[in-house]
């Protein structure tokens, strides 16, 4: 597996007075090595609007950046790299710090010099990497200081794209865009959605007759991916487990009619594979309704909250293995096309009044639902 090669720029207003050569001749190891990519003809800016500029839109993985530049110092140059903070955006998830792939940029790390001396401390508050005082580094100590900042931005990019993979496994790709920034739907919405909770039956039981953890773990997640892979084609908008329980949520972002039809045959292809496990025993509720959806930034997840998706838990925590609770809104998109049973009224936790709700058989017809 070949190296990338990072590239390093300079941004200092004696760049054009030997310093950029100087720089490269130090460097010289390193760009020969093909860690480092660094032209002191074109790399070397002695404009800090036009550094800033290149840091923007290339983002170099090193910048060497004079303390002391004439219209605007160090700090200065740091600040506006980072940007102005929006309030309404408080974990800076905007659209500017995203390369073309959508990935998220990672900051430039910053090499301060200086002609003083500095606590390092300050240094790393003012958003840096480190600092070297001119006149005082040889080849040597320079090379320690940009194997260490690209190290960090290599590092920090990596967290990123494992952030980005994480985001993906937890909701939809339109959810998904939308947590990292990359769609101009907002980021809280009030939808009709439809939530199906399936929870395994008799899950305390079997794990405590297991024994081993790592037999527990693999079968819980042999049985996530199982579960995941019937909701697929389905276009659903969040998939999510809670310890043994999965939740699935058809209609946000993206609302369609036929959401309650995509919940109903996912509950009865995920009935049918826990049928064919001995060891799994399956319980579904599923409810339509008006739900808050958007990003919960303390977490960075796509969710729904609301009474919708409350009553869809609670249906499911009243049904038996192999049973589908529905509430009404979903009855009455299911009737006439797939087979229901009328249960009655029945009293629910956190619930004033007892709630009308129908037990999921089966389909009444053929139809096609899942490129809808």
């Amino acid at each position: 597996m070949s190296r990338e090669t990072l590239d390093l720029i300079l941004v200092d207003d004696e760049a054009d007075k030997g310093l950029a050569h100087r720089v490269y001749d130090m460097l010289k190891p390193l760009i020969d090595s093909g860690i480092i990519n660094f032209d002191p003809e074109r790399d070397a800016y002695t404009d800090p609007e036009i550094g800033l500029g290149v840091v923007k839109d290339f983002n170099p993985a090193v910048v060497l950046l004079d303390q002391r530049m004439p219209g605007m110092d160090g700090r200065d140059f740091i600040k506006q790299v980072a940007g102005t903070p929006d309030p309404s955006d408080p974990l800076g998830v905007t659209k500017r710090v995203y390369d073309d792939d959508g990935f998220r940029n990672v900051s430039s790390q910053m090499i301060m010099l200086s002609g003083n001396k500095w606590d390092r401390g300050v240094i790393k508050d003012l958003g840096a990497n480190d600092y070297l005082e001119k006149g005082e580094f040889d080849a040597e100590t320079l090379q320690r200081y940009v194997r260490a900042a690209a190290r960090t931005f290599v590092a920090h990019r990596e967290q990123k794209l494992d952030y980005r993979r994480v985001v993906e496994a937890r909701s939809s790709p339109a959810a998904s865009r939308i947590v990292l920034g990359l769609s101009d739907a907002p980021r809280a919405t009030i939808s009709t959605a439809t939530t199906l909770f399936a929870d395994l039956v008799g899950y305390s039981t079997h794990s405590a007759g297991l024994g081993d953890p790592a037999v527990l773990l693999q079968r819980i997640n042999a049985h996530h991916a199982a579960m995941k892979r019937i909701v697929r084609p389905f276009h659903y908008g969040i998939f999510k487990t809670i310890g043994d329980e999965v939740m699935v949520t058809f209609g946000a972002p993206i609302e369609r009619l036929s959401d309650p039809w995509r919940a109903a045959y996912s509950a009865l292809r995920m009935i049918q594979h826990a049928r064919q496990q001995q060891w799994l025993g399956l319980s579904i509720g599923i409810n339509t309704g008006t739900v808050a959806a958007g990003v919960i930034e303390a977490s960075m997840e796509y969710d729904v909250i609301g009474e919708a998706v409350d009553l869809a838990k609670r249906l499911e925590s009243v049904a038996s293995a192999g049973e589908i609770f529905v509430g009404s809104d979903t009855y009455a998109s299911l009737h006439p096309h797939f087979a229901l049973e009328d249960l009655g009224m029945v009293e629910l936790k956190g619930q004033q009044e007892p709630v009308q709700h129908y037990k999921l058989l089966g389909l009444q017809g053929l139809f096609y639902v899942e490129g809808r």
